[in-house]
């Protein structure tokens, strides 16, 4: 059996290499990192993009990487598709117009949940199975499936043994804009800690582009790997993104903290102003618990005026109330409509499969 995959993002790539060891006798084509999909027509490293600049001379790239794999699809058996939607939305529409009967499986669905729901009827038109990470998104789409979220497999318990570290961990985000804006404040609140720091990085970026970007970070210890990095620390200042939630399955204390650019603040509070409304958070956790009308799991500051408001958070955390809220965090992520023991990527494994 052949599944035609685009996993364009790390991940993306690391759930994909989990799902494949699930299937029996599946070969994967189209997308991926050479390790995961060694048959694969593009690595996913092809399209990276950093920066508004690095998106013009690719657009050419693309138009011919939409091409190939939509020719593709008609060798495959069914196509998987992992987040992405400004690619694989369009790659899914070109496949279902040269081969309608092909099966297209969407995992991690578009948050129309938080951009507006107008595409929804489009998503599900152009794929058959829409597979969900968050329990609430039952609400904005028809008919997805939820089995379950990948990082409650990934850290099954959550530990408490944080304090005994020595580091303080600092995640400033994987897009310029935000770590430009963001990682400033941060030097601030680090040079008033008198403790060892480890700023994370995403590990597909260069060393030319982390100069760049990042300036001077000797003062910090420099780490590729997010989950190493919270091992290691006792407590984070984390922006907003995928991190959020991973920090809080894990059990380490954080502050999450988004310091916006002057447009995007403008564009937000013009174009996106009634898009947002329904979203009282932005960290992953709290929108979790908000949709469940639960508290927010975790406090969270957005475009803060200077450091003191953070820092004042930071020594006097509630942790009784954080470590209590973990707890109904894991009860909302859990797959109540499913008798499946499964891990989620199992389940999805075993539904893909079934279905094809």
């Amino acid at each position: 059996m052949k599944l035609l995959v685009s996993a364009m993002e790390p991940s993306a790539n690391k759930y994909l290499a989990i799902l494949s060891e699930y299937m029996n006798d599946v070969e994967l084509i189209g997308i991926g990192q050479k390790e995961v999909v060694p048959s694969s027509i593009y690595d996913a490293s092809d399209f990276a993009i950093m920066g508004f600049s690095s998106i013009l001379p690719k657009i050419l790239f693309f138009r011919r990487a939409l091409n190939e794999m939509a020719v593709l699809s008609q060798d495959a058996d069914g196509v998987l598709l992992i987040d992405a939607p400004a690619f694989n939305l369009r790659l899914a529409k070109k496949i279902k117009e040269l081969n309608p009967k092909t099966k297209i499986f969407y995992y991690i669905l578009p948050k129309i949940w938080a951009w507006g729901e107008k595409r929804k009827a489009s998503i599900e038109a152009c794929t058959d199975y829409q597979i969900s990470i968050f329990p609430f998104e039952r609400d904005y789409y028809t008919n997805p499936m939820y089995l379950g979220n990948p990082l409650v497999d990934e850290y099954p318990q959550t530990q408490t043994n944080f304090a005994q570290n020595k580091y303080i961990a600092f995640m400033p985000g994987s897009r310029k804009k935000e770590i430009t804006t963001l990682l400033p404040l941060f030097k601030q609140i680090k040079k008033r800690l008198n403790m060892p720091t480890i700023v994370v990085i995403p590990k597909h970026f260069t060393d030319e582009y982390v100069q760049e970007v990042y300036g001077d970070l000797s003062e910090f210890v420099v780490s590729y790997d997010t989950k190493e990095a919270l091992q290691k620390s006792q407590f984070a200042f984390i922006c907003s993104g995928t991190a959020t939630l991973e920090a809080s399955l894990m059990g380490i204390a954080f502050l999450l903290v988004y310091q916006m650019s002057k447009l995007d603040t403008i564009i937000i509070s013009t174009i996106y102003k009634k898009k947002m409304q329904k979203l009282r958070y932005i960290g992953l956790a709290n929108i979790i618990a908000n949709f469940a009308h639960e508290p927010a799991i975790h406090p969270e500051f957005i475009n803060p005026k200077d450091y003191e408001p953070i820092l004042e958070a930071y020594y006097n955390f509630d942790y009784t109330a954080y470590t209590a809220s973990l707890g109904r965090l894991r009860e909302l992520l859990a797959n109540k409509n499913s008798s499946q023991t499964q891990p989620s990527l199992q389940a999805l494994a075993t539904q893909i499969q079934a279905l094809l």
